[in-house]
């Protein structure tokens, strides 16, 4: 009998002391994983606002960036409501045209080219057209549309119209490469064997979309 008691208890003790380790091991990995996403965050938020990347005990930060979006076709990220305006950046290497592939919506394109130091613009609206090469992106375009590309020419914005709230795809391809349109920056924080990676997209600043407004002015207008 005082055999078998002592058997229960060292077994009911081992018991608790296993459970104990394995909670101060998942307590532990848990710290380390906040510290490290934090640590991530800091290298994010220091590489965006070009400053110096941060210090922190026990911790340790490295921020990488590369050129992001240069190839022959590219997608919208987000699907487009009726109104948005996205922007894709060109230059010499895209060649001299595009085509533009869209849903079920219309489309208003704005080329925007330098002649000297004049900036100039070149709309052209499109309510349908017929399906061309479009980006193999898994999604389904309805219509697309070839868009000419004069020489000084630096960024086409495209704004979807009759859509409504019905979000639509919208992507852009080139016979050429597109320039890259920002910078993918990755940012690894590491803490004790726990490592977490932060990835983010900083598009190339682009202007509000209220400046695609037929008539806009900083003051009042002046007939």
């Amino acid at each position: 009998m005082v055999l078998l008691i002592l058997g229960v208890v060292t077994t009911v003790g081992l018991s608790i002391a296993s459970r104990s380790v394995t909670e101060v091991g998942v307590s532990t990995t848990s710290e380390e994983s906040s510290r490290a996403l934090s640590a991530a965050e800091a290298g994010i938020e220091a590489q965006l606002a070009g400053a110096q990347i941060p210090t922190i005990s026990g911790t340790n930060i490295t921020v990488d960036e590369k050129p992001s979006g240069s190839a022959g076709s590219l997608s919208v990220a987000d699907l487009v409501a009726s109104g948005e305006v996205a922007t894709v950046f060109v230059d010499t290497s895209t060649g001299n045209s595009m085509t533009v592939c869209w849903g079920e919506a219309k489309l208003e394109t704005a080329v925007y080219y330098k002649v000297g130091i004049n900036t100039k613009i070149d709309r052209k609206y499109t309510t349908s057209g017929n399906l061309g090469t479009c980006p193999a992106d898994g999604r389904t375009y309805a219509n697309s549309t070839s868009i000419s590309l004069p020489n000084g020419a630096e960024y086409v914005r495209m704004r979807l119209w009759g859509n409504g709230e019905v979000k639509q795809p919208l992507g852009v391809t080139t016979s050429g490469t597109f320039p890259a349109q920002g910078t993918e920056i990755t940012s690894t924080g590491t803490v004790g064997s726990t490592v977490r990676k932060i990835k983010v997209f900083d598009q190339t600043p682009d202007v509000p979309e209220v400046f695609e407004a037929a008539i806009f002015s900083g003051k009042r207008l002046v007939k």
